[in-house]
């Protein structure tokens, strides 16, 4: 089982960074190390503010997944200055 959700949520990641690439006309054979840190570590803020959300973390109950910037800096804010995220 865990084998399983672990599979359904590489996935789910996988498909969040080809959504971000697509959205933001990127290609993958001409991005830099640091364009893929960026796609990343944003997707991954953005997974984690859904999650929060979805859990019922105090801060993140009203949070509006559309705006991007507010997810990251709640996220940032929630684990954070020195989290790798």
């Amino acid at each position: 089982m865990e084998k399983e959700a672990g599979a359904q949520l590489r996935q789910l990641f996988e498909d969040m960074v080809a959504h971000t690439m697509d959205a933001l006309g990127m290609k993958s054979s001409g991005l830099s190390d640091a364009d893929w840190h960026w796609l990343v570590k944003s997707n991954f803020r953005l997974l984690a503010g859904k999650i929060l959300r979805d859990k019922q973390v105090p801060n993140f109950i009203r949070l509006d997944l559309h705006d991007v910037q507010g997810v990251f800096d709640r996220v940032a804010e929630h684990y954070g200055p020195a989290s790798p995220c």
